[in-house]
């Protein structure tokens, strides 16, 4: 058995790693190159007090404004976000957050704490975790090395 079954969300999240955000008030071409800039497939929106208010996904500009003929430079982030976000605590084990993730079909799970954003945690997140816990697993009972390595690199770099 992978080593996901007892470990918290916090096992697979990196330190220093930043959740980035959006104005609800800002236009979805905003949102578009700050996706595009930091090569990521989500942004949490925030109203003007900082508090998470939705998510912007590649998904939604695809289908909420492209698909649409939508201008991006007219349509604001709050038009098009995604409402009433399912989130996870940061103790969450990995096994629930992959259940929630599966239950709500979304790829992107913000981590809050005491009412606070302090992370995302994305399907890609889990499938590097697992991967290493697998090459470390096959590495430890069959002495698999350097060959494991170069057939299967780590997905972070």
């Amino acid at each position: 058995m992978l080593p996901t079954t007892a470990k918290p969300i916090t096992a697979i999240i990196k330190e220093g790693h930043g959740v980035l955000s959006i104005k609800a008030d800002a236009n979805v071409l905003q949102a578009s190159k700050k996706l595009r800039y930091h090569n990521v497939g989500s942004l949490v929106v925030m109203d003007e007090l900082g508090v998470v208010v939705g998510m912007i996904t590649e998904r939604d500009l695809l289908n909420k404004v492209l698909a649409e003929a939508k201008d991006p430079a007219v349509v604001l982030a709050k038009e098009i976000m995604t409402n009433g976000i399912v989130s996870i605590g940061p103790q969450t084990p990995i096994p629930k957050a992959q259940r929630i993730m599966a239950k709500h079909n979304i790829r992107h799970l913000p981590i809050i704490e005491d009412g606070l954003l302090v992370g995302m945690l994305s399907t890609r997140d889990i499938l590097s975790y697992q991967l290493a816990a697998v090459k470390s697993l096959l590495k430890q009972k069959f002495g698999m090395g350097e060959d494991l390595d170069i057939e299967f690199p780590d997905m972070d770099g």
